[in-house]
């Protein structure tokens, strides 16, 4: 099985992933947790019905009873596997990846992470041979939605928000049904783009950090005169904020935004973030007394060090935000609400707000370049650049520090891509100039 990588499972369907290794990977997983009950969730591309069937089959057949949500988010899965106190739960999603994908996020008992070295290995090797526990377990079909909108309305103060004026674009994927549960309970005028779930993904990739995909939401908030734009991947476990301008806005200043909400009202709390962009985080953590530490990119990674220092807000880069107040997991939805909690607080339009992290930390954002052999040129990159840096650290492939710069270059899990990240202290021009060497290195 090819499917499996560092902290998830995930191939193209049919070839990499199929009704066949799903029974596998279902089986080994109800032995592999010795589990007696499981709860299934899976997103809306056209093979996770068949997908769902297989699993709920080898799970059933390993000896654990099936808790299936149905189609739903991938925090859903967690939320449903923490509160109904399963021994773990599995999400049928390839995320933002393209259709022609799919794959299944596993989690343990309370949304607890699971990567190759905590589970997924033992997985992979117990689907080599499916194994029939007797009493087989049963399937039984359960609805936590209502609970799951209720639960995350409970983590804001709902009397404060301001009657905002939204944008939202679910790009045809889980998103909109969560949407339209919680647009009756908010004071939000709402304009709702591409709110339908759609397998065939009929705007293209569901990956709302595509510049392609930009323009849908920035049209809409314009053509509404909207305070803010909220677009989601696939099965919603990322979030992406547009400003009242149709200005997307990178997720490293979104991170700040959060990171002050949850610092303001408990100082010296811990705030995990990745190595890609840390200035402007570390200078909001020194602010408030706060610890800040650096996770590995991914969802298991960064799920462990929240838990491990009962850390009380994660942000990536690439869109996950994470919450003790979610049992320490990422929430596409959780993320927007909290922002619309910021922005109704703040007279100041979002632009503004956001405009003074962008002006003291000036990014490149996260830049992406094909190259054959990504491992040496990482080599080749920390050689040339090494001499004359305050730093080196290796958390996530390679990040340089100078007084003035810093960059981080990491290889992608799953493509022949180098991940490059450039930052500066205030200065757009030299973020340019530096931005613009490494690329020239590596071309």
């Amino acid at each position: 099985m090819d499917c499996f990588n560092a902290y998830d499972i995930r191939g193209k369907f049919p070839e990499q992933i199929n009704a066949d290794n799903a029974y596998h990977i279902g089986n080994a997983t109800a032995r592999t947790l010795n589990a007696t009950k499981l709860v299934v969730g899976y997103d809306i591309r056209l093979s996770s019905p068949e997908l769902a069937a297989a699993l709920h089959r080898g799970i059933c057949q390993g000896g654990a009873d099936v808790y299936d949500i149905g189609c739903c988010g991938t925090e859903e899965v967690y939320f449903a596997t923490a509160t109904i106190e399963c021994d773990g739960g599995l999400m049928i999603t390839a995320s933002h990846n393209p259709a022609s994908y799919n794959g299944i996020k596993i989690v343990r008992q309370n949304a607890s992470p699971m990567n190759w070295d905590t589970g997924l290995k033992q997985i992979k090797d117990f689907a080599t041979q499916v194994k029939t526990i007797t009493p087989q377990g049963t399937v039984t079909k359960l609805a936590v939605r209502e609970q799951y909108v209720d639960y995350l309305l409970s983590r804001l103060n709902v009397d404060r928000l301001q009657p905002l004026n939204i944008v939202s674009n679910a790009g045809h994927g889980n998103a909109g049904p969560v949407i339209d549960l919680l647009a009756d309970k908010l004071p939000f005028q709402w304009h709702k783009i591409h709110n339908n779930p759609d397998g065939h993904f009929p705007i293209g990739v569901p990956n709302p950090m595509l510049v392609e995909q930009h323009p849908a939401t920035s049209r809409a908030i314009q053509e509404n005169s909207a305070h803010i734009g909220i677009a989601w991947d696939c099965d919603f476990d990322r979030c992406f904020i547009f400003d009242e301008k149709g200005e997307f806005i990178q997720s490293y200043y979104l991170i700040n935004v959060l990171a002050q909400h949850f610092l303001n009202q408990q100082p010296n709390s811990c705030i995990v973030c990745d190595p890609r962009l840390i200035w402007y985080t570390r200078a909001t953590a020194e602010k408030y007394n706060g610890q800040l530490l650096m996770s590995r990119a991914g969802h298991s990674y960064f799920k462990t060090i929240m838990r491990d220092n009962n850390a009380i807000y994660g942000g990536e880069i690439s869109g996950h935000h994470y919450f003790r107040d979610f049992f320490h997991c990422d929430s596409g939805m959780l993320t927007w609400l909290l922002m619309s909690e910021y922005l109704s607080r703040n007279d100041m339009p979002l632009s503004s707000l956001i405009s003074v992290g962008q002006r003291a930390y000036p990014s490149s954002g996260e830049i992406s370049y094909h190259v054959d052999d990504p491992a040496s040129m990482m080599q080749a990159i920390e050689k040339h650049y090494k001499h004359g840096a305050t730093s080196i650290d290796y958390t996530d492939g390679v990040s340089i520090e100078y007084p003035q710069w810093r960059c981080n270059i990491r290889q992608s899990v799953t493509q022949p891509l180098l991940r490059l990240n450039v930052e500066t202290r205030g200065n757009a021009q030299l973020l340019e100039t530096i931005t613009n060497e490494l690329l020239t290195f590596i071309r």
